[in-house]
């Protein structure tokens, strides 16, 4: 099972853990790394995503990752309210989305 997971499944972060009261935030859109996941995300994912080959789910920061307003389908873009904890339980928007792509896709 782990193995079948971890060749489907990718996690992407704009920057490691950290503190809201850090600033970072501020500086994120001038990163270069940003970016890059940026270009990636516009360039490589939402392309395969709209072909129906991948799903990506957005937990944090929605408007920095390059997605359009309207994300098209097979994307997840957790709410305010769900970004806190970013839940991927089974019940939630984006477990049932990664278990709906790791069983059926």
């Amino acid at each position: 099972a782990l193995k079948h997971t971890a060749i489907r499944v990718a996690c992407l972060d704009l920057l490691g853990y950290h503190s809201h009261r850090s600033g970072v935030q501020r500086l994120l859109g001038d990163l270069p790394s940003v970016k890059a996941m940026q270009e990636f995300v516009q360039c490589d994912l939402l392309r395969r995503t709209e072909r129906g080959r991948t799903t990506i789910i957005v937990t944090r920061c929605t408007t920095l990752r390059g997605l359009p307003p309207q994300p098209p389908q097979n994307v997840v873009v957790y709410t305010d309210h769900q970004c806190q904890g970013a839940p991927l339980a089974p019940e939630s928007p984006g477990g049932k989305a990664m278990l709906e792509r790791l069983y059926c896709g």
